[in-house]
């Protein structure tokens, strides 16, 4: 995924923990995060509560393979919600949306 948002003109950064993720929002700005659920450190919804709580503008897309499985109440905290497989273009497609009026 983050070949293709970088194809596409996207500047991408890939971690793979959540405390990882808001260390790297400490040193930089972002639009927005794409989050899985399952994550070795915490569930996606956690890491969107930390996010929201510390950098409110930013929208937090969901991406998993566990969507059947997620309290709807949870899904509300995302901006977008995808189930994996999904297709690249419907998630460049919600970037582009988020960042047109991020500077």
């Amino acid at each position: 995924m983050k070949l293709i948002l970088e194809d596409e003109g996207f500047n991408v950064n890939a971690v793979y923990s959540g405390f990882a993720a808001l260390e790297w929002m400490n040193d930089k700005r972002y639009a927005s995060a794409i989050l899985d659920y399952v994550l070795p450190d915490m569930k996606g919804d956690e890491l969107a509560d930390k996010i929201k709580l510390e950098y409110p503008g930013m929208r937090v897309i969901l991406l998993t393979g566990f969507l059947q499985a997620i309290d709807a109440k949870k899904l509300e905290k995302f901006k977008y919600v995808f189930e994996k497989p999904t297709d690249p273009r419907k998630i460049i497609e919600a970037l582009r949306e988020i960042t047109r009026d991020f500077r």
